[in-house]
């Protein structure tokens, strides 16, 4: 028996085969939201990121599952997200956003790569995986929609999205997108691998003799990746890259971004009814850099990223006041600095308002062109630093981020402004 395909079981309870679409990376959109912000999901091993009115049957590689969705709920986790009216860090954003920022603000988005973890790329490693996910959140223009993107991944999508970020490092990061990460949720990401995964278990015999390998067929070199033991020099080199990248991140930006946040299982997951269950990353494999203690969450590893309400402990305990810290936090991060003199810069602005006009674009690169002077403005982003420099001048602005309105806030005259 091998025990990689187990350990596919545990983590996916899927069974899977080979796909022939070429396109092995999508980019999903739940919803664009009505901030700067967006919110990216990603799966975890032989899982999927369905779309809206979509199944996982229509949308995802055969026999992946719906990694986000409760069968006893009505919405998606992401789905969720779009429509929870919490209002996040409400007394610490007030002096920065023009309206309290609730979660339904944020953009929520998804990567799908569920034909990548099928038993058709048996040479198909997490790393290479990594590449391919982060070439297509590339093309995308998903950083160029947003000014800040905060990553929820449960399981291996925590590897990915730790290969990612550093990626970005290593290479010419001209969209700014490693800086503009301001968030990381790690979900059941097994960072120090798993015991499960192959490296002469003790339970191999047992497994064997109940013919577990046979009931998944799963990407045997990314399981391969995440053994634990000292011989796994992937996952070992993965995290001492990830706490250097950390460490550099914030000398950088004079900050704590990005901020991390991590949270692990702790109920056993069944395999054979009540025979036989297994943890597939118990708090030891869990270890990484965070911001703040792990997160012990009362469900299975492939329940976690699938609550049943907005109430449930994974979406409102965790995600929900760990986005209030983040937020906090990054109301005090001084990104930007820029200087305007309101005589100067902002004459062609009261020209346009004294016209009478419900509402223009104001383009962030007329901004950093201003004259420097004694009025200093300091702003955690673009939009956060136009609002401040429009009420400095009476004026207000929409919280909306245009769609595809690259660095364009709707500005409007005071006496006009959304109610």
């Amino acid at each position: 028996m091998r025990l990689n395909t187990f350990i596919l079981v545990v983590l996916a309870v899927v069974t899977c085969s080979p796909t022939a679409n070429a396109q092995g990376v999508r980019i999903i959109e739940w919803s664009r939201g009505r901030s700067p912000i967006a919110v990216l999901f990603l799966h975890g091993i032989g899982g999927c990121a369905v779309p809206s009115g979509k199944t996982a049957q229509q949308s995802c590689a055969d026999g992946a599952i719906d990694s986000f969705r409760n069968t006893q709920a009505t919405k998606s986790w992401p789905e969720l997200v779009a429509s929870d009216d919490y209002r996040l860090a409400n007394s610490a954003l007030r002096e920065i956003l023009p309206r309290p920022l609730r979660m339904e603000d944020l953009g929520v988005w998804g990567v799908d790569y569920s034909r990548l973890t099928t038993s058709g790329c048996p040479t198909f490693s997490v790393a290479e995986a990594a590449r391919l996910i982060r070439a297509q959140i590339e093309a995308s223009k998903l950083y160029e929609k947003y000014e800040q993107v905060i990553i929820v991944a449960h399981s291996m999508g925590g590897l990915i999205t730790k290969n990612m970020l550093l990626s970005w490092q290593v290479g010419n990061d001209k969209g700014g997108m490693l800086a503009r990460t301001i968030g990381v949720f790690l979900l059941g990401v097994p960072s120090q691998g798993s015991d499960l995964a192959p490296g002469g278990d003790i339970k191999q015999a047992l497994l064997k003799t109940l013919q577990i390998d046979k009931l998944a067929n799963i990407c045997d070199r990314q399981v391969k990746d995440m053994f634990a033991g000292n011989d796994n020099t992937f996952l070992h080199e993965l995290e001492r890259n990830w706490e250097q990248l950390l460490g550099s991140r914030r000398d950088l930006s004079q900050s704590q971004a990005p901020l991390v946040y991590c949270a692990y299982e702790t109920i056993p997951e069944p395999v054979v009814g009540r025979y036989l269950s297994v943890t597939p990353v118990k708090q030891l494999y869990a270890h990484t850099q965070c911001s703040d203690e792990q997160m012990a969450i009362p469900q299975y590893h492939t329940m976690l990223p699938k609550p049943l309400n907005a109430q449930d402990d994974v979406h409102r305990a965790w995600l929900s006041v760990r986005l209030d810290d983040l937020f906090r936090k990054w109301s005090k991060w001084e990104f930007i600095q820029f200087a305007f003199l309101p005589s100067d810069s902002f004459d062609v602005l009261a020209a346009q308002v004294n016209r009478n006009q419900d509402a223009f674009v104001l383009d962030v690169s007329d901004l950093k062109s201003a004259k420097p002077s004694v009025m200093k403005f300091v702003a955690p982003n673009n939009f956060a630093l136009v609002a401040k420099v429009a009420r400095a001048n009476n004026l207000c602005v929409d919280e909306e981020w245009p769609a595809g309105g690259k660095g364009h806030v709707w500005v409007r005259p005071a006496g006009k402004c959304q109610p």
